[in-house]
């Protein structure tokens, strides 16, 4: 569910519902048909719920809510923020950490910290595909390094009491279609993105995974994204956005 939507908005969207129910109630009795209250919340609600539906419902770049979001960009910031496209930038994992803590020819554990610390992060191309509507949010990824792809299992926006910052909090799975040795085939991960509405095509934030994890294996690392297309290219598939970003 997005939850981007405060209880300020909620509440006036029930208030809108409230005022809808009355409105079909002074018609009907304008009319002269008759109608009971039951019969009358329900049919309203079906039309509430469907009006809903096609006004937000939809991530698609020509739904009726990506439209208005075009018109008026107001509304990313009063409402909640338009965050459908193609995002592509670079992880930075703390691999090289890892490995070196884990070489067996490094015996001294004092000696591993120390050349673990002189390491830097290894970078790789990331490309992510967000559609997000008031009803889901859905993420599927494209990691270069390693080839694998990712799918959303949860995801959620949230919006910050203190700041202007949005939140966007994932749990996904990806699938390596071959692994290393010391790698899993599949495993799942988690993620939380900030988004700035004064910088509206830039995501960046920490993320971490459970792959290997019984062999103390499981990574953790930074994102930073950049929107560069609000639509899927046709034709298209987040691979091949990869190696035309590396190509550049």
């Amino acid at each position: 569910m997005h939850s981007l939507l405060s209880r300020k908005w909620w509440a006036i969207a029930l208030s809108v519902f409230a005022m809808l129910v009355m409105l079909a109630n002074y018609a009907l009795d304008l009319i002269g048909l008759p109608w009971n209250w039951l019969s009358l919340a329900r049919f309203t609600a079906i039309f509430f719920v469907m009006a809903l539906m096609y006004l937000f419902g939809n991530s698609k770049y020509g739904s009726m809510w990506r439209r208005l979001w075009r018109r008026f960009p107001t509304l990313n910031e009063k409402l909640f923020p338009d965050l459908n496209g193609i995002w592509i930038g670079t992880t930075s994992s703390n691999w090289p950490i890892i490995k070196k803590m884990k070489d067996p020819s490094i015996k001294n554990e004092s000696s591993k910290k120390q050349e673990g610390d002189t390491l830097g992060l290894q970078e790789n191309t990331i490309v992510i595909e967000i559609k997000a509507s008031l009803i889901s949010i859905k993420i599927s990824s494209y990691l270069e390094s390693t080839d694998g792809e990712s799918y959303s299992l949860t995801a959620s926006a949230r919006s910050c009491t203190n700041s202007e910052m949005i939140y966007l909090d994932y749990i996904y799975l990806q699938s390596t279609p071959d692994p290393a040795a010391c790698d899993e085939g599949l495993h799942m991960g988690a993620a939380s993105l900030c988004f700035d509405p004064n910088d509206k095509n830039t995501l960046s934030g920490t993320y971490w995974t459970r792959r290997s994890w019984r062999q103390g294996l499981n990574t953790a690392g930074k994102i930073y994204l950049t929107r560069i297309h609000d639509i899927m290219p046709s034709n298209k598939k987040l691979k091949h956005l990869a190696s035309e970003h590396k190509k550049q």
